[in-house]
């Protein structure tokens, strides 16, 4: 049983506790691959309506930089940049 606040029934969430526990590892790895792709999906949507002006490429750049880093987001840049000379 969850010990924070949660809209899911008490009963619903003891079930979901008790499958995921019952789930193999490939079945637990296969939700969270999904959840992961869903939410990556969701952000890259979320981005191409709060920035239009910017090309789909420069969205995918700010993606890395917010989720992973100005560090990298830039080393992608330089190698891209180097990639088309």
């Amino acid at each position: 049983m969850p010990k924070f606040p949660t809209d899911t029934h008490p009963e619903v969430a003891e079930l979901q506790i008790r499958l995921l526990r019952e789930a193999g590892p490939s079945r637990r790895f296969a939700l969270a691959s999904s959840i992961t792709g869903t939410v990556m999906h969701l952000a890259m949507q979320a981005l191409e309506r709060t920035r239009p002006e910017m090309s789909e490429w420069e969205r995918k750049l700010l993606f890395a930089e917010l989720n992973y880093g100005a560090e990298l987001a830039c080393a992608v840049r330089s190698a891209m940049e180097e990639k088309r000379q």
